[in-house]
């Protein structure tokens, strides 16, 4: 059979107050392409070959007025990143059981038909794999895509307005360039990718090896839309890769992140300044205002306005440990411990 998955996200506006490379994002795209026509996913046996052109799309009022009609909540007015995936497959191969859960009998409730189940597998399927390598993209030229959640079409027919795109963190380049630390690249992506593959680091259900783990925990990271769920995900990411034990894990982190990313020669503190903060958020000792009066206005004055700068802290040294490990070829840190004898 021949099947075609057409999968829109919306992308975010740029504006001029942003300090950016905007051109990235045109770097990106090229880069993701060369990396599809590589056809890089392992793919079930019912999907005999693939296709996938991305095109970056300006607005379409039809596709809008459709999505209104079906009450679904529409594509916002912006560019879409297009993802045209085409499919020769085999129904054939498809596993499928039909089987019914005890409610569904219950409640009389029709077995789902296997063609419809056979699509819901296709979108799946892709739209994980897509989630995935825009992850990845991320961390190799970061900022370089601000995407909305997406809708996809099956066939030509509307599907779902469930597609997921992992959140960005462009701003937090912005910190960067304030604090000048840690070094933040735009690192060409298909290379970066290929060194992923190569070392079987592309989120593995088994981790074995600290670019796995950190890979696996930055899934949380590009998924949650929760500051402190963030901040925790990236001082575990730390953790795991600078520390060897529970005992003055700060002392580790500050010593072992600047002899590998450099020192910071300003905000010397920061490192452990970081770290404090995520011990008093977990030990109780930092207020937290309600959530529902935090705005606008009061943001900058309340006390839990110190995760706001470590979470970004913690996110950069992330990316940019990730980044130079990619740049050595290295899967886990391992560091000598020297012993002083007076």
């Amino acid at each position: 059979m021949k099947n075609i998955i057409e999968i829109y996200l919306p992308i975010v506006n740029d504006y001029n107050r942003e300090d950016y490379s905007f051109e990235q994002k045109n770097i990106i795209i090229n880069e993701l392409s060369i990396i599809f026509k590589r056809k890089p996913f392992a793919v079930p046996k019912y999907i005999i070959d693939y296709n996938i052109i991305i095109t970056r799309d300006s607005y379409d009022e039809k596709i809008y007025e459709f999505l209104r009609k079906k009450n679904v909540i529409p594509l916002s007015k912006e560019e879409n990143l297009k993802f045209k995936i085409e499919l020769a497959t085999d129904l054939d191969f498809f596993d499928y059981d039909g089987l019914q859960s005890e409610k569904e009998i219950e409640f009389q409730i029709p077995a789902v038909p296997r063609e419809v189940s056979f699509s819901y597998e296709l979108i799946e399927f892709f739209s994980q794999n897509l989630f995935e390598t825009l992850i990845l993209s991320q961390i190799s030229r970061p900022g370089s895509l601000k995407l909305r959640n997406g809708i996809a079409f099956f066939d030509k027919k509307y599907f779902s307005s469930e597609i997921k795109s992992p959140s960005h963190f462009r701003y937090i380049l912005e910190y960067r360039n304030i604090i000048n630390y840690p070094e933040i690249q735009f690192l060409d992506f298909s290379n970066f990718y290929l060194w992923l593959k190569k070392s079987n680091s592309i989120f593995p259900i088994s981790p074995s090896n600290g670019i796995q783990r950190t890979l696996n925990n930055l899934t949380y990271v590009f998924t949650e839309k929760n500051e402190i769920s963030e901040f925790l995900y990236q001082l575990r990411i730390l953790e795991d890769l600078y520390t060897n034990s529970n005992i003055q894990v700060t002392e580790q982190l500050n010593e072992k992140i600047q002899l590998f990313l450099g020192e910071m020669i300003t905000f010397k503190k920061q490192i452990k300044k970081m770290y404090a903060i995520r011990s008093d958020f977990l030990h109780g000792r930092m207020l937290l205002e309600p959530i529902h009066k935090i705005n606008e206005d009061n943001f900058d004055k309340i006390e839990s306005f110190k995760l706001y700068d470590a979470t970004q802290l913690s996110f950069l040294l992330v990316v940019s440990t990730v980044q130079k490990m990619y740049e050595l070829d290295l899967v886990d840190l391992i560091f000598e411990t020297k012993i002083k004898i007076n």
